[in-house]
């Protein structure tokens, strides 16, 4: 489980914001909270992210996609490259900092680093409040809770992260750490893969009569769901962010069975066999993330979706944050953090306060994010969303402002348009 996950100077995030799964002392939904004797209050299962478009909603979901790639590729990838992050464009010359701190085997980890195009600056694992060791540039200090950390120090070079070169070279405490941030799967960008993750997960008949039922919620006259004879092929290799993210669920190839529905007529007397890529935005997203939810709760980790609410209805994403919340459907405290733009989920008597985020710039372009619960007095029973949308608590599109730039531009053209025609 994670418990915190900060960044500073990336993307669009500025200075140092951090994201928290740690729960406030607000009471509802207590047992949907994941426990260990070091955390007071309980884990979070859930984290919606709200914001206006481009507040740097999308930054948070690409920190955690090269934290994790950084941590599983670093010292494989790149023997003779930069490395590619990028920093806040107003500080292109400075670092970039990441750390995460999570639960392991009922252990507290932090890891953390900090980066720039050229080399790894700094760098530090710590085991509660024990260092495990820390580095600045090729100086190590090894502490005595690590057995073995000092024989790999000789393999790690000036651009690779410690955890990766020790896990590369057998280390077996830095590999189970390096698989358990490998198996966060992170979509942050248009999901092209719903196809082959329902897929390979209809390779099971129970998994296949999961689907057949839950299609059945948004669409009664869907009377089944088969593997087709036509092979599906991904239309081009996955991108180095989710490579780590989809490579075990796709099992290493862009190769897959393509998917049919088939719907009946109101009568019974009629039936039409379609392919997944005929179906509706809707489905077809509904479906995939169905893969890539059981997946994540299967395995107990974590998934973080850019704009989940893509052509689904609230309802669907209730039922969807739900699954997350309940201990039957989650026993194995799974984590889900998505971004959205449904304010209806505000007032859905689903989301706690500190299970709800928002992201606005501040005043020095930067993005910042901050949580609900974070305000004084919040409960759920407010009308969260009415005064979200008024402007209580920031993070929304400046409307009349975009108006104003619509209308001015409108009036612009028709001005340019009267002109020539006066000068003709």
């Amino acid at each position: 489980m994670i418990l915190s996950f900060a960044v500073e100077n990336y993307r669009s995030i500025l200075k140092r914001q951090e994201l928290t799964f740690l729960a406030s002392r607000y009471g509802a939904f207590s047992d949907s909270l994941g426990h260990h004797p070091g955390v007071k209050n309980g884990v979070l299962p859930v984290i919606a992210l709200f914001g206006a478009n481009a507040a740097g909603k999308t930054s948070m979901l690409k920190a955690f996609a090269f934290f994790s790639g950084a941590v599983r590729n670093s010292h494989a990838a790149l023997r003779d490259t930069k490395i590619q992050i990028r920093p806040h464009f107003f500080r292109t010359s400075e670092p970039t900092m990441m750390e995460c701190e999570f639960i392991l085997d009922r252990a507290i980890y932090k890891i953390g680093f900090r980066i720039d195009a050229d080399r790894v600056i700094e760098e530090w694992l710590y085991l509660g409040r024990r260092l495990l060791y820390r580095r600045h540039g090729q100086n190590f200090q090894i502490g005595t809770a690590f057995k073995g950390g000092k024989a790999l120090v000789g393999f790690t070079r000036p651009n690779a992260l410690f955890i990766s070169s020790g896990a590369a070279n057998n280390n077996q405490l830095l590999g189970k750490l390096q698989n358990a941030i490998d198996s966060w799967t992170v979509v942050s960008d248009d999901n092209p893969f719903q196809n082959a993750v329902a897929s390979v997960f209809m390779d099971h008949e129970y998994n296949r009569r999961f689907f057949l039922q839950a299609l059945r919620v948004i669409d009664p006259l869907v009377s089944d769901i088969r593997h087709s004879e036509e092979a599906g092929k991904l239309p081009f290799e996955l991108p180095p962010d989710m490579q780590d993210s989809f490579g075990e669920i796709l099992r290493g190839s862009n190769r897959f069975n393509k998917i049919k529905v088939t719907h009946q007529s109101l009568d019974g007397n009629n039936a039409a066999e379609l392919t997944l890529d005929e179906e509706s935005a809707g489905t077809k997203n509904y479906l995939g993330l169905l893969g890539l939810i059981m997946f994540t709760l299967e395995s107990g980790t974590c998934l973080f979706l850019d704009e989940m609410d893509a052509s689904l209805h609230t309802g669907l994403l209730k039922s969807i944050i739900m699954l997350f919340q309940s201990p039957k459907t989650n026993p194995r405290h799974a984590q889900l953090f998505f971004t959205t733009h449904d304010t209806a989920l505000l007032d859905s008597k689903v989301l706690r306060p500190d299970e709800i985020w928002f992201a606005d710039k501040d005043p020095e372009f930067g993005t910042k994010i901050y949580s609900l619960a974070d305000f004084e007095g919040m409960r759920s029973s407010m009308k969260s969303q009415r005064d979200y949308l008024e402007g209580r608590f920031g993070a929304i599109p400046f409307m009349e402002d975009h108006l104003q730039v619509v209308a001015e531009a409108l009036a612009g053209e028709r001005a340019y348009e009267q002109h020539k025609e006066e000068t003709k």
